[in-house]
């Protein structure tokens, strides 16, 4: 088999293994963030097992990438829609910004031999909570710098 063929077959087993983590999760069970948390820990797994795929195979199929979006999406949308997540933005944008903090988070963690739990915390803690110390009157005194 080609180089191709082989990345792509690799690509597969990756999206295939990304699917059952996303089912195994059981996320339309728990609360959105217990969901977030189970998704995150098998996404990282998942990713670190695959991180080389990032810099030498293609984007997923359109199929394939649809299959792993569209519970997510739901997930998301639910978020919203019982409060746990902000409603101020949609689920396709709260997915898309926790979607790259997750890549770069496999990223950082294949160079640093960082681990599963402590990479996965660290991307929850950033999504669910911000990066502020005390978020409160810094996000509204920003929001009023950046609409003016």
């Amino acid at each position: 088999p080609s180089r191709e063929a082989l990345l792509e077959a690799l690509a597969e087993r990756a999206m295939g293994e990304l699917r059952a983590r996303i089912e195994q999760a059981q996320i339309d069970t728990v609360p959105v963030p217990e969901a977030l948390a189970r998704v995150t820990r098998g996404f990282i797994a998942t990713g670190a097992k695959y991180v080389a795929l990032a810099y030498l195979s293609p984007k997923p199929s359109g199929s394939a990438e649809r299959a792993i979006n569209a519970p997510m999406t739901r997930l998301f949308e639910r978020g919203i829609k019982d409060g746990s997540l902000r409603g101020d933005l949609p689920a396709t944008t709260l997915l898309a910004v926790y979607g790259d903090l997750v890549q770069g988070a496999i990223s950082r963690a294949a160079q640093d031999d960082y681990g599963v739990e402590p990479t996965s915390a660290a991307v929850l803690a950033v999504f669910l909570e911000g990066a502020l110390a005390t978020n409160e009157p810094q996000v509204r005194a920003a929001q009023g710098r950046n609409r003016g």
